[in-house]
């Protein structure tokens, strides 16, 4: 968290205020006060702005605040179970026009039928009701004393019976020549790898199973994985033989395909996604398998590089008008060049594109290998059909404790140290590749959102979106990823802020696994300790593209452990509603905290910029810039943050978020 601003230093940051206490020992974590439903109307804080409009009728919701940022109130229903879905059952099979005694004629009834009496004489004069048939009325006249008539005639029956029988064989095409066998096609066809062959399945649907191409291109990477689309198409279901990139390829390689529809739906239904994509071409990092697949549907692939590492990768596009190519040499190894674009490794990240970025040229972060397929939203249960009390058990102490530590140790020498996460080196663009990797696999659609620093410097800004099924409102949750200290090469950011960012990942985590009425987007901020750079750029970036964005919750340093049960949360009028909605929660649910909502101008960090530019957020967190002994120290360990205070924390906001998204 950054100092505050230096403009208002007179007035200084206000003491927290905390909430009273009510009468009585504090409830368990999670459970309404009351056992059953909440009143939330009874829950409007004193001390805050009133925003209990947010929870009121339409009626009595002021002018200026529009309906659709009404927060839902969540209740404590009876049941915490997902209600199961209405079961349609099944439609008997009719059964066939004609059984087979429809087709063959009914039994005869018994009582119609005559005795087997060889004595009796038939009504047709013995000739077994055949009627006037020459051959049988000879056979009765002469069967008198001749017992071996009958026995000659069936044999003469059977030899007549195999002669037709060899006849048709022989004269009738069935003779030596082997049927033939029906004839195959190839699967996919394909000019750089033997064909496959065998006869297709029949298809379990006759309609074409639609598939929507990856958003992709630029800086702005927003392909999209899905396990939905890779179990739909029969097509791909037999891998093919190994082209020749294919067999090139040890483990995992970055390779160059077209980019068009085609193959671009093709990824999506292979589960993957590239890492950029730009014109005519794309860029991914594939296995041999799913290279050999790309290859049997179309022949231009080409081999980038064996190494499936992206972290020192950039894609640089060239300007119409340029006339020498000395900048993007001086910038790093070419890996490959086609038409305006060049793949470029540099020597260290984040890479100074200064020098190109003034000389017209676009330079973009090539995102991390796809971190796997995930389950279709649609096979999930529905948010609106849970008690919200249930999601609190779900946030993860272990996932908690992890993250942190995790975060800590980017950028150190062996990877477990103790390292930094700085603007300015290389454990910076680790943890965005490594929080890239993690909302992913938890079912977001993540792409990057570069900018440039004042010293030319490119940083990413990490962005996850779980999808929702109305997205005319978008709700998000923040934290920064960047860390400083007084020697910047040894800046851990345990507290300040990884506790921030693990708190985002396990909201991801927990509303992943539910279907959404809203979107939420997940934005891990960069260079916040340094000038918050990245909140500035992700909020005028969200505001040109006219991005629905409802209200962001900054969740930055909530792990101190001095300071036992305080939480406080920074606004201003117009997003007061928000620190309202989670007084409620936390009252409502038990949890115990005592928390300050203030509306302080003097209180700096992302969620400033962010209002600044029109967008309702607030911030959350436990200790302000100077109240810590740890914060921007290489003492912000992990050993000294509360992961309990963490993850009540994250449980509040969670829950806040749920009610708004449900």
């Amino acid at each position: 968290m950054p100092p505050t601003d230096p403009t208002n230093r007179s007035s200084g940051p206000r003491e927290p205020r905390r909430q009273a206490d009510s009468p009585g020992t504090r409830r368990n974590e999670g459970e309404p006060a009351d056992g059953g439903k909440v009143d939330f109307g009874a829950f409007v804080s004193s001390r805050v702005r009133s925003s209990a409009e947010k929870f009121k009728g339409e009626s009595d919701r002021p002018a200026e605040r529009p309906v659709s940022r009404r927060a839902p109130v969540p209740t404590r229903r009876d049941a915490g179970a997902p209600s199961e879905p209405a079961v349609t059952p099944a439609t008997p099979r009719e059964r066939p026009r004609r059984y087979w005694r429809d087709a063959a004629g009914e039994t005869p009834d018994a009582s119609t039928r005559r005795p087997a009496d060889e004595d009796a004489v038939p009504e047709d004069g013995g000739r077994g009701g055949n009627g006037d048939n020459p051959l049988v009325a000879w056979y009765h006249e002469n069967r008198e004393g001749r017992p071996w008539l009958l026995p000659a005639l069936i044999a003469a029956a059977v030899v007549l019976l195999l002669l037709i029988v060899f006849l048709l064989t022989r004269f009738g095409g069935g003779g030596s020549e082997p049927t033939p066998t029906p004839e195959t096609h190839p699967v996919i066809e394909s000019s750089t790898a033997p064909a496959v062959v065998g006869t297709p399945p029949p298809p379990t649907n006759t309609q074409p199973t639609p598939t929507e191409t990856p958003r992709t291109g630029g800086d702005n990477q927003r392909g999209e994985l899905s396990s939905e689309d890779s179990s739909a198409v029969a097509l791909l279901a037999t891998p093919g033989a190994e082209g020749q990139i294919a067999r090139a390829c040890p483990e995992r390689c970055l390779v160059r395909v077209p980019n068009g529809a085609e193959t671009s739906t093709l990824l999506s239904q292979l589960g993957t996604r590239p890492s950029f994509a730009g014109d005519s071409w794309q860029w991914l990092v594939a296995t041999p398998d799913t290279i050999s697949r790309i290859e049997q549907a179309d022949p231009n692939v080409v081999l980038v590089d064996t190494d499936a590492e992206t972290l020192k990768l950039y894609a640089v596009k060239s300007p119409v008008d340029v006339v020498s190519e000395d900048a993007v040499q001086v910038f790093g190894r070419i890996l490959d060049d086609i038409d305006s674009y060049r793949i470029v490794e540099t020597e260290s990240v984040p890479a100074d594109v200064g020098d190109l970025t003034s000389a017209g040229y676009v330079v973009s972060k090539l995102a991390p290998a796809p971190s796997g397929s995930h389950p279709a939203s649609a096979s999930l249960p529905k948010l609106s059909g849970i008690d919200a009390g249930t999601l609190s058990p779900l946030v993860s102490a272990d996932n908690i404790t992890a993250t942190i530590k995790d975060l800590q140790a980017m950028g150190s020498a062996d990877g477990a140290g103790v390292g930094s996460r700085y603007y300015s080196l290389g454990g910076n663009q680790m943890a965005a590749d490594y929080l890239f990797q993690k909302l992913e696999s938890y079912g977001a659609r993540v792409w990057y959102e570069d900018f440039v620093t004042p010293d030319g410097l490119l940083l990413v800004n990490v962005v996850g979106e779980l999808p929702g099924s109305d997205t005319s409102k978008i709700y998000g949750v923040m934290a920064h990823l960047d860390t400083t200290a007084t020697i910047p090469s040894i800046s851990p950011g345990a507290d300040d802020n990884a506790t921030g960012v693990a708190a985002s990942l396990e909201i991801a985590r927990v509303l992943g696994g539910y279907q959404l009425k809203y979107p939420v987007r997940i934005v891990f901020t960069n260079a916040e300790d340094s000038g918050l750079l990245g909140s500035d750029a992700w909020a005028k970036r969200a505001v040109a593209e006219k991005t629905p964005i409802e209200g962001v919750f900054n969740i930055d340093s909530v792990g101190s452990a001095r300071k036992g049960p305080v939480m406080v949360l920074n606004g201003d009028a117009k997003s007061a509603w928000m620190s309202d909605l989670m007084l409620r929660i936390n009252d409502a649910y038990g949890f115990g905290e005592e928390i300050s909502a203030l509306q302080s101008d003097a209180i700096v960090a992302d969620d400033n910029y962010v209002r600044a530019q029109g967008i309702e957020s607030i911030m959350i967190a436990r200790e302000l810039f100077g109240e810590s002994p740890y914060h921007h120290t290489a003492n912000d360990l992990s050993e000294n943050v509360s992961v309990p205070h963490v993850v009540v924390a994250t449980q509040v906001v969670l829950l806040a978020m749920a009610a708004l998204v449900q």
